[in-house]
């Protein structure tokens, strides 16, 4: 599908400027775009492919699926949560993840695209030869209704024509904000005027994002500095300007010719859940999480006496901390307590992440929350805190009331010796639930 904005229904319009002052301010603008672009087909002259660098955020073939690839095998399962790809030019990073990879995309342009031009014209021609011969020929419509065969991949993405210049702007426009929230990566390949503002965003709202810089704008972005104080009007310092906006944002470089360097950041997301908790005291909290808990303040009480002194981490399963459940529940403490919040959530899920979580891990276990299947396995959340790697340290869990999946996930954790603990606490209903009949 595909929505047109602005002015969305209900964006705010911002106040209206004379014809003389938005003359002036777009020839500034165009005059300056054509001359970042005049040194970036110069910096990019020795790859073959460059004459195809043209428009705002266009991409040629080459370096959509070099970035594509690099994309996928750099943020794994986080990248299934869905991308959101700014200034896109044609689309073709957008179509490339969504067709071929089955990832779930949109895309943002000042400009509409001919998503489905772009599919048989770019993307087609690439494929094998058994998949080119099903769907050259198609028409449009027969196209746009490939959705099911998994060997072709999904619909088009979605695709939103509006500008994104700044973090205020974004964050005027509903349909922008709407995209932010449902994307776990935010990215742009030579996205020109884009860059800072895919960065800006991405860090009020820990979302990750990847940005390979190309123009670097330095009349337009006056105020941009280095860590020493100098102007940003380079290439290279603009790079490094956008390395040092946060600590973990990293360098690395695409396999093409050209403006290649990428900066990425994963925000709050660890690899390791083993080594977040390396040297501390840890103690993972589970409990009710649909059912919610009848008195949550009662239910934080009995949790304070069931642990003693808190641990230097909690860990828990990605709850919301307005679910009145356990999301609920370790957000209390951590509100009230000097401890360091650890969520274990779905790749796929772009909620868990509010300003009270230090850190998450992601699992790709799509079908299960947690528990243990027919054959024993432990799954979801369940496979990733009560691994046997991580009971060898000051690591326990503590049930507070709880349900089926506690009650399974208390039962593989003394099987494993690591130290149980339960904190009576019934649900909505007034019920304990099935961890208290374990007599912990």
């Amino acid at each position: 599908g595909m929505e047109l904005a602005p002015p969305a229904s209900g964006d705010i319009i911002p106040p209206s400027k004379s014809k003389e002052e938005k003359r002036r301010e777009g020839k500034a603008r165009a005059l300056e775009i054509a001359k970042q672009r005049r040194l970036a087909e110069a910096a990019n002259s020795d790859d073959d492919d460059a004459k195809a660098h043209s428009g705002h955020g266009s991409h040629n073939s080459k370096r959509a699926n070099a970035f594509v690839r690099w994309l996928r095998a750099t943020f794994q399962a986080t990248i299934r949560g869905g991308v959101l790809d700014v200034a896109g030019g044609n689309g073709e990073v957008s179509v490339r993840l969504n067709f071929c990879e089955h990832i779930p995309a949109t895309t943002v342009d000042v400009r509409e695209a001919d998503l489905v031009a772009t599919l048989t014209k770019r993307i087609i021609p690439r494929l094998p030869k058994k998949w080119q011969a099903k769907l050259l020929g198609k028409s449009r419509a027969e196209l746009l209704a490939i959705s099911e065969d998994p060997g072709c991949g999904s619909v088009l993405p979605e695709q939103i024509v509006s500008r994104w210049d700044s973090l205020e702007s974004v964050e005027a426009s509903p349909s922008l904000m709407a995209a932010v929230h449902s994307s776990s990566v935010i990215v742009g390949l030579h996205a020109d005027a884009s860059t800072e503002a895919i960065v800006d965003v991405a860090l009020k709202y820990n979302k990750s994002f990847a940005v390979v810089p190309c123009c670097v704008f330095p009349n337009l972005f006056k105020d941009r500095r280095t860590k020493s104080g100098d102007v940003v009007r380079s290439y290279e310092q603009f790079c490094e300007y956008l390395e040092d906006r946060e600590d973990g944002v990293v360098r690395d470089e695409l396999g093409f010719h050209g403006r290649n360097v990428c900066l990425y950041y994963r925000g709050r997301e660890v690899r390791s859940l083993k080594a977040e908790l390396e040297g501390k005291s840890a103690r993972l909290v589970v409990g009710f999480s649909a059912q919610g808990y009848g008195d949550i303040e009662a239910a934080y009480d009995a949790l304070l006496g069931a642990w003693g002194s808190p641990p230097e981490v909690v860990v828990f399963g990605g709850d919301r901390g307005d679910d009145g459940g356990v999301g609920s529940l370790v957000k209390l403490v951590k509100d009230r307590l000097e401890v360091r919040l650890v969520a274990v959530i779905k790749a796929t899920l772009t909620h868990g992440l509010e300003d009270h979580v230090d850190s998450y891990v992601k699992y790709s276990d799509e079908d299960w929350w947690g528990g243990v299947d027919n054959e024993g396995r432990l799954r979801g959340a369940t496979a990733v805190y009560l691994d046997d790697e991580l009971g060898n340290g000051d690591y326990g869990i503590i049930s507070v009331g709880g349900g089926k999946i506690a009650r399974e996930e208390v039962n593989v954790a003394r099987e494993k010796g690591i130290l149980c603990v339960y904190a009576k606490a019934p649900n909505r209903e007034g019920e304990l639930g099935e961890v208290d009949g374990l007599l912990l």
